[in-house]
């Protein structure tokens, strides 16, 4: 699937629901998970990391230990709900598991079963008297091994069956075979590396959207948002400048970065550069409220004090934009 992958990624609070919700009602993108987050790829035990421990750091069990990982998480990713139109729906649609299970075994070149020192630390009482039992009492080889061993296939290999993974993942929540328009996915891959972590979305775009700190932190505090430190200002200064500095904002033809507050408050001209990004024509009648979105630019006001409106604009003036 050679369409277009419109990948928004923002360090959290900072504003990307607005870039992608105006993306996401244009007539030309489609988004497959309901405008929901799919952090598939760039989560811990998603596909980025599960390629990093196969062919990074590659160690005999470390792999297999990844791929394990991996499918856990990805069994408890086929059962999440969401919220849709005041009602609980699946984030992704039947079927999502068997595609995972298909992706493991094209991806695997031998396995076998063991129990190397390291997993046998792992076990409990129960588990050791079970291993005992099958390999002495039953005989059983392979029961007396817990561990799967798996060695993945060629690096080139992988990355070719990750791109068949996610458009068969994306086709799949379309509930289409093939789809013209252009696929939007908000918080897609790693914020801190977005070029390595989205090589397997193919044809793709990435606009990273970054908003003054102190609207950041002030949503923070609001929402109580529980993966952020808006519970306490200093903590927060100092992950708001390692996020900043970590985030790789080098050039490149897949990557638009994009300030909310200039998207909001100069929108003909935001949207210029985004249609010039991603090379798809100019859109008349999207109808995205930019009215109500200019009314958060300073909601930070409402929020936060004078005096830590003042500190954040002292600690951090090198990324306050008002």
């Amino acid at each position: 699937m050679n369409n277009l992958k419109t990948l928004i990624l923002s360090p959290g609070n900072s504003g990307g629901g607005a870039v992608f919700e105006y993306l996401s009602l244009r007539d030309d993108f489609v988004s497959p998970f309901n405008n929901e987050e799919f952090r598939m790829v760039g989560d811990p035990d998603g596909l980025y990391n599960l390629y990093l421990e196969c062919y990074k750091n590659y160690s005999l069990y470390g792999s297999s230990i990844a791929i394990k990982r991996f499918l856990k998480y990805n069994k408890r990713l086929a059962n999440l709900k969401v919220q849709s139109h005041n009602k609980k729906i699946k984030l992704c649609s039947k079927g999502y598991e068997g595609i995972i299970n298909s992706f493991i075994k094209d991806i695997t070149e031998l396995e076998y079963f063991a129990n190397p020192q390291f997993y046998r630390m792992k076990l409990n009482k129960i588990d050791k008297t079970k291993i005992f039992l099958n390999d002495k009492v039953n005989g059983s080889l392979k029961n007396s091994r817990p561990l799967k061993v798996i060695i993945p296939k060629d690096e080139n290999l992988f990355i070719n069956h990750s791109k068949i993974l996610l458009d068969k993942i994306l086709l799949n929540n379309i509930h289409s075979k093939k789809t013209k328009k252009n696929i939007l996915i908000d918080q897609a891959v790693n914020i801190l590396q977005p070029l390595e972590s989205s090589i397997f979305y193919g044809n793709r775009k990435i606009i990273i959207v970054i908003r003054d700190p102190k609207s950041v932190f002030a949503s923070m505090k609001r929402r109580k948002s529980f993966g952020f430190p808006g519970y306490d200002l200093k903590i927060f200064i100092e992950w708001y400048k390692w996020i900043m500095k970590k985030i790789n904002f080098k050039k490149s033809n897949l990557i638009l970065k994009i300030n909310f507050e200039s998207f909001v408050l100069d929108d003909k001209k935001s949207i210029k550069k985004i249609e010039s990004f991603l090379k798809i024509k100019k859109d008349i009648n999207n109808t995205f409220d930019f009215t109500q979105s200019r009314k958060n630019v300073y909601k930070a006001k409402k929020i936060l004090s004078l005096k830590e409106m003042k500190y954040i604009n002292k600690e951090l003036k090198d990324y306050t934009i008002w």
